[in-house]
């Protein structure tokens, strides 16, 4: 038999226990230093990675029964059934668009404009989960010299304020591909990406 499989090394920031709270996790893993950065211009990811069952979902979305909210007038999407209710347990998408409606708030002297998109990625195929296609037919992705990698179609939502905002989020987690596996009764079973235009 030869040697067995050589050493590694891993260098972590930091690391959570099962104790530590959405809030603590949100403020610990810079979060609000993301949010902070992009108020000042800059790009910015907040990336959940692991294996099924890991807890990504839960990390970034909270609690598993989140329901649309109403958006307000004017805001130009579709609206959900009325069934205005909270997460219990706020995930780090949720905290994050607090944290921004808060700073913007704080800011007096700057005027802010900000817009959201949702979509999936589902079985190599992209989708709109603010206003999810009826025909079922997937969305195109393209290429702009100006402007990079784009969704073709895909809806772009003015948020007048927080409610709007949260309204997107949780709209879009309703139109969610779900699916139950071993791991997990309600399973999502796609790749998700919440864009924030500030």
């Amino acid at each position: 038999a030869g040697p067995g499989p050589e050493a590694r090394t891993f260098t972590f920031e930091a690391a959570f226990d099962g104790e530590t709270t959405q809030e603590q996790f949100f403020h610990d893993a810079g979060v609000t230093k993301l949010v902070d950065s992009a108020l000042k211009g800059y790009s910015t990811t907040m990336f959940a990675f692991g294996q099924t069952g890991a807890g990504k979902t839960y990390t970034m979305t909270g609690s598993a029964g989140t329901q649309a909210a109403s958006p307000s007038p004017g805001a130009g999407v579709p609206r959900a059934p009325q069934q205005d209710r909270v997460p219990r347990v706020r995930g780090m998408v949720h905290l994050a668009a607090e944290y921004l409606y808060r700073r913007i708030a704080e800011m007096h002297d700057t005027k802010f404009t900000v817009r959201a998109t949702y979509l999936e990625v589902y079985n190599e195929q992209v989708a709109d989960l603010v206003a999810p296609s009826f025909s079922g037919s997937p969305l195109a992705v393209r290429w702009s010299t100006g402007g990079g990698f784009y969704v073709e179609d895909l809806s772009v939502v003015k948020c007048r304020g927080l409610k709007d905002l949260l309204y997107v989020i949780d709209r879009g987690l309703q139109s969610r591909s779900v699916r139950c596996h071993k791991l997990n009764s309600d399973s999502s079973r796609s790749h998700a990406m919440l864009t924030i235009y500030v």
